[in-house]
């Protein structure tokens, strides 16, 4: 199924937890080089997702990134900061409105 991110969005990164049904979709904006996190809720018929708006969730990073819940529940971003630091950042409890607390 296709899912419309929108623009002006240059890298993306996503999963999809089949255990509730949310799409996490990480997108990279070159305009000012930050990470922002879209989540995308199933439909009770399986068919399509409603998507939250795009929320901030990295500013000043390089375009590679990935996402990934695991089995324990909890949300990871691993991206790459302008320094070339790789950085970790974890959420344990992410909304379908794309807000969560990432440490």
């Amino acid at each position: 199924m296709a899912v419309n991110l929108g623009s002006p969005y240059y890298g993306v990164a996503h999963w999809l937890d089949e255990r509730d049904g949310l799409l996490a979709a990480a997108l990279y904006s070159v305009a000012d080089r930050s990470w922002y996190l879209k989540v995308g809720t199933l439909n009770a018929g399986g068919t399509s997702y409603t998507m939250s708006s795009a929320v901030l969730l990295v500013a000043s990073a390089h375009n590679s990134a990935s996402i990934l819940r695991r089995r324990d529940g909890v949300w990871e971003f691993q991206y790459v900061a302008l320094d070339g630091t790789v950085t970790k950042l974890t959420c344990r409890s992410l909304s379908g409105s794309g807000v969560g607390t990432w440490s």
